[in-house]
């Protein structure tokens, strides 16, 4: 056939040859996908690419795998990455809806036909067991109310029950006492100050809520306070504190020594607190303003007046 002949037959057919060519090119891709990008070495070389730190995005090459191969060489491995990730979260993490047992739940009955439904079931199982002891352990009626909004229904045993006595226990005075010395917390005291505001241990555990907040922001980051200045100089066995609030928000002021106690300032505002004279560790710390760190320090009181105040300044970095 000439060259010219077997243009002329190409021109003359060339739909019906595109056409089969592409049809190809579609059963070459179906095949590829098939054969090979959606294999079982494929798809399990694709999730172990994430190494052993996994997000939760992470695992759904993971449960892609098992959507895929439910019975598959490499399900057990999948299972057990997935099952991992959720046994390394706590169940009641107020950061992540993945840690409460609802959602534990979709993912047991996520893959019927794999083996992660069981496993799943066992973890829930711990988990809700740990919650439990937890709850049971620490004795306030919030605790139980936690365990109840983070497990279903089914789990809940006898937590009505446990609510209902630790009401009981509370609202008794000497009993809400020991229960509030024996976890000797910030939690507790408060507890027992709100069941017993005015009662013969408030200003006791008054005290030991100033103390162990100003401890606890004394062991995490905070800023150095800065020494506040003696305005009148007198030796007594009193102190007068005059603190000006130069900031937009609520600011406290905690004083933890022989003579604990709490002022709270209202924006652009000043006020005096009247301490014994001693050593005393001090926090101060603005209400509801994200990544404002705490000031924090120690002062000794000698009698007569100091004075300190506080503002937020804003500085500004170029990159």
């Amino acid at each position: 056939m000439a060259l010219w002949e077997l243009i002329d037959w190409f021109e003359e057919h060339k739909s019906v040859i595109v056409g089969v060519l592409f049809l190809l090119l579609m059963i070459g891709g179906f095949l590829f996908q098939r054969f090979y990008l959606e294999s079982e070495d494929t798809l399990i070389g694709v999730a172990r690419v994430h190494g052993e730190k996994i997000s939760l995005r992470d695992l759904d090459d993971y449960e892609e795998y098992l959507a895929k191969y439910p019975k598959g060489k490499y399900a057990s491995e999948a299972e057990d990455v997935i099952v991992q990730y959720y046994s390394s979260h706590e169940l009641f993490s107020s950061f992540s809806k993945s840690s409460n047992v609802p959602y534990l739940e979709q993912v047991r009955d996520k893959f019927p036909k794999s083996n992660l439904g069981f496993k799943m079931q066992g973890l829930i199982d711990e988990k809700v067991n740990e919650a439990y002891n937890f709850a049971l352990a620490h004795e306030t009626i919030a605790a139980w109310s936690d365990y109840k909004r983070n497990v279903t229904e089914g789990y809940w045993r006898d937590a009505n029950e446990q609510i209902e006595l630790l009401n009981q226990r509370w609202s008794d005075e000497g009993q809400a006492w020991v229960i509030a010395q024996n976890h000797n917390d910030i939690i507790h005291y408060e507890e027992y100050l709100k069941f017993h505001p005015q009662s013969s241990h408030s200003r006791r555990a008054e005290k030991m809520v100033i103390d162990l907040t100003v401890a606890q922001i004394l062991n995490n980051d905070y800023d150095a306070l800065p020494a506040m200045e003696k305005t009148k100089k007198l030796y007594s066995n009193l102190t007068t504190i005059n603190i000006s609030n130069d900031t937009d928000y609520t600011m406290s002021v905690l004083f933890s020594g022989p003579d604990s106690k709490k002022l709270v300032l209202v924006s652009n505002c000043t006020q005096s607190i009247l301490l014994a004279s001693g050593k005393y560790a001090i926090a101060a710390r603005v209400e509801d303003a994200r990544g404002i760190r705490p000031f924090a320090g120690h002062e000794t009181f000698t009698g007569g007046e100091y004075s300190e105040t506080f503002y937020i300044e804003t500085i500004t970095i170029r990159r």
